[in-house]
């Protein structure tokens, strides 16, 4: 429950967004080793949105049922990492909306160094609608430096291209630097 998700407030509605999800009911198998990890999830609820306050307050959405899967597999073995993951998130009742995600990253340790490159796909399928249909991938280049047993430093650059059949967000290009402690 949510009284005021900004984030869908600021990205998509230009107004207060009030959400909360109910009867949620899911589950998920991992399955995993010394090097590797395998993970399925589903997971099913209804969500109930409003949007504005006071007396322009409406309702977004009443009940409507949305389900969610994903697929999680990686692998770090020796020097080699990879990271992927598949989620599909599916509203079936009318209007039906399908949010398909997935991203796959693959590095190479060269000692306290690891430089990774990841590539990340969302696409939204709006049936009732296709001019506002939300799509978008992220190429991202990042190089870890773990100086210490508890602490890594991370540099990080993002190439996102907006392929939207809308003006989403445009373009855009971002530099990142991180601190990783482990208390």
């Amino acid at each position: 429950s949510d009284k005021d998700n900004r984030m869908l407030g600021q990205i998509y509605y230009g107004d207060k967004v009030e959400e909360k999800w109910k009867g949620i009911f899911g589950g998920f198998v991992e399955l995993s080793n010394d090097w590797g990890s395998l993970r399925f999830v589903a997971m099913s609820n209804k969500v109930d949105r409003f949007l504005g306050t006071g007396a322009a307050r409406s309702v977004n959405k009443d009940g409507v049922k949305q389900n969610f899967y994903g697929i999680t597999a990686n692998v770090d073995h020796g020097n080699f990492v990879l990271r992927s993951e598949i989620n599909r998130f599916v509203r079936p009742d009318a209007p039906k909306d399908i949010y398909n995600v997935y991203f796959v990253g693959a590095g190479y340790r060269f000692g306290d160094w690891l430089p990774m490159l990841t590539y990340s796909r969302f696409s939204e399928d709006f049936k009732d609608d296709p001019t506002a249909n939300e799509k978008h991938n992220t190429w991202i280049a990042t190089l870890r430096w773990d100086f210490r047993a508890d602490s890594a430093l991370k540099l990080q650059y993002d190439v996102f291209k907006d392929k939207s059949a809308f003006p989403f967000v445009g373009n855009a290009k971002a530099i990142a630097i991180s601190l990783d402690h482990v208390f």
